[in-house]
């Protein structure tokens, strides 16, 4: 059934002439299909057109939580693992005091020397996960390192920055590929108050809205059309959304903080990534690792950071906002035969880590 699907689709858009509302549903058509066997994956998720929520055992849960606590606790000093409570009461002191030095103004948690063992035990929590699905056959490169978020209900700033998840958007308006899948995990915090609220534009117009803009209120014209009111975030729940999905970041609340784990993938399927031009945005850095590696990481290989927090504290003000961490690392492999790689200082998009010759 695929191939017949991906062969109309694929006819369809070849016609001659600007894209129109044929071009522009066979996209979106081929588009749900390649989607689709993402969604395949997840037998016990539910799912809407554009998203997936798949809840996770309970163990998997708890183990990805506490990586998360200690992770958190040694990047605020702590030699012991904090309760959740102390946690969020940490970073919202930590960053009131102008002490959380490895926090970036694009709200990532990015891992340094000191954090080795502990980002490492959480990467591979986070990978365990994935190793219960079958999705070889659907991921071609996954984002390496995943990305600790912290949404602060405070923002502490006035305009909105002209990419601020708090405008509704798509991703690929900020560079990211219309074939990725972004994933993300709320695990700690008040989810409740400072959440995503997402739904679908109409399918006609996604294919001309998969392009690179100067600022998010550039797409304010493309409304959504179809709310996915019924999606609402919750601890412990994994959620993938195709990047078609418009969504922006609610904050109910002027206080508190939110922690969750995000990285995106690519679909494995060059048919639908030749449908439109390659995108170039300030989110077009290419953080992908080829998943076998990605699972392997905390595993047979270490991820490792040399910057230290005493480092960060003094280059703090010359990290960027980007979403994605871009800055350098090494994979260093524990046993024989174990390839390593990496990505220097200055290398803004990095080739495929382990990748063959």
């Amino acid at each position: 059934m695929h191939g017949s699907v991906n062969k109309a689709a694929q006819d369809d858009v070849k016609q001659d002439g600007a894209a129109g509302s044929a071009d522009a549903l066979a996209f979106s058509r081929y588009g749900d299909e390649v989607f689709s066997r993402v969604q395949a994956r997840f037998p016990t998720a539910s799912t809407r057109r554009l998203a997936i929520a798949q809840p996770l055992a309970a163990q998997r849960f708890e183990a990805l939580q506490t990586a998360v606590r200690t992770y958190i606790s040694a990047c605020l000093g702590s030699r012991e693992t904090l309760s959740e409570a102390q946690v969020c009461a940490g970073l919202l002191r930590a960053r009131e005091q102008g002490k959380l030095h490895n926090y970036t103004p694009g709200g990532m948690l990015v891992p340094k020397r000191e954090h080795t063992l502990e980002w490492n035990a959480l990467h591979r929590a986070m990978s365990a996960v994935f190793e219960d699905y079958d999705l070889d056959g659907v991921i071609d490169g996954i984002d390496l390192p995943i990305n600790v978020r912290l949404v602060f209900g405070d923002t502490g700033k006035g305009k909105l920055a002209p990419f601020s998840s708090a405008k509704l958007h798509s991703d690929v308006w900020a560079g990211v590929p219309h074939d990725a899948v972004v994933c993300v995990l709320p695990v700690l915090g008040d989810i409740e108050n400072l959440t995503i609220v997402m739904g679908e534009m109409k399918p006609e117009l996604e294919m001309g809205s998969m392009r690179a803009m100067d600022d998010y209120e550039d797409g304010r014209g493309i409304k959504v059309d179809v709310p996915y009111r019924e999606v609402v975030l919750e601890h412990g729940t994994l959620y993938m959304a195709d990047c078609r999905l418009l969504h922006c970041t609610a904050r109910r609340k002027r206080e508190g903080v939110r922690v969750s784990i995000d990285f995106r993938f690519r679909m494995k399927e060059p048919a639908y990534r030749a449908m439109v031009p390659e995108i170039v945005g300030p989110e077009s850095v290419d953080t992908r690792v080829p998943y076998d590696t990605w699972l392997n990481v905390g595993k047979d290989r270490m991820f490792v950071c040399d910057e230290t927090m005493e480092e960060a504290a003094k280059t703090r003000h010359l990290v960027n906002s980007l979403p994605v961490y871009n800055g350098p690392y090494r994979i260093v492999p524990l046993f024989p035969g174990v390839p390593g790689g990496g990505r220097g200082a200055g290398e803004f998009k990095p080739k495929l880590v382990g990748a063959a010759e």
